[in-house]
């Protein structure tokens, strides 16, 4: 299993650790576990993906929806995501994305706890609706299109959002010049591990921020630093004897 598990480590580490990331590298170890991929492989065969896939495979393996939600996700042809939303709220209850094999993460792509908006058409459909169609999906800071192709379960819409028609021969060209996560990739060392994000250094010591503590070195030297016993002002502890600064004594 770690063997076929390498590819998403080396894919964490060219990543920002953060929640989103780590719930996915999280999703992928639970579907290796609950799920072997030949299964999925085996039922989505060389078609393309589509939203019946995932009850299909929970109806063969009785998996849960999220983790068989997971494993047709790697089934998916470039970037893309599944997401289960609540048919009644319209909110996204799980999500598995793909990225970019070599653009990497989206900016605008379906997320647990992002909604549809209030009386969206596809909260309308009746259960055992299927259809495929172009939509827009509006994300934390803009919207971008999508294919994708439906199926309307009893409490749930599944959807599997696709950079292109997957589901007509002809039209596997990009859909439009989407926006990527473009930040630096930067490394560093901080609570006691090396780490690689994305981000932008401080602009004072050039330095990335922990993923863990959320600091940048100028940032850790300074909540280090104590105040003076005299004056009150901060010191690195270096510069104090017993409490008082050079200044001051």
């Amino acid at each position: 299993m770690v063997a076929r598990l390498d590819p998403v480590l080396d894919w964490l580490a060219d990543n920002d650790s953060d929640g989103r990331v780590l719930e996915t590298i999280c999703d992928r170890f639970a579907r290796e576990l609950l799920l072997p991929a030949q299964i999925a492989a085996e039922l989505v065969g060389p078609g393309p993906v589509r939203a019946h896939h995932i009850l299909d495979l929970y109806d063969t393996t009785q998996a849960s929806h999220p983790v068989c939600m997971i494993a047709v996700a790697e089934r998916l042809r470039g970037m893309g995501a599944i997401a289960l939303i609540d048919r009644f709220t319209g909110e996204v209850t799980d999500a598995s994305v793909r990225p970019d094999p070599d653009r990497g993460w989206p900016e605008t792509i379906p997320w647990r706890g992002q909604r549809l908006p209030e009386g969206h058409h596809l909260l309308g459909l009746p259960e055992g609706t299927t259809r495929t169609e172009r939509i827009r999906w509006r994300g934390r800071w803009s919207e971008e299109d999508f294919y994708v192709d439906v199926v309307v379960a009893r409490t749930k819409i599944v959807c599997v959002f696709a950079d292109t028609d997957l589901w007509t021969p002809g039209t596997g060209a990009p859909l439009i010049d989407r926006s990527f996560d473009t930040r630096l990739q930067l490394r560093g060392y901080c609570c006691g591990t090396d780490f690689q994000v994305r981000g932008y250094p401080c602009p004072t010591c050039r330095n990335p921020n922990c993923p863990k503590c959320g600091l940048c070195k100028c940032e850790r030297a300074a909540a280090s630093d104590q105040p003076c016993n005299e004056c009150g002002l901060l010191y690195s502890p270096a510069l104090l004897a017993d409490g008082i600064c050079v200044d001051c004594r």
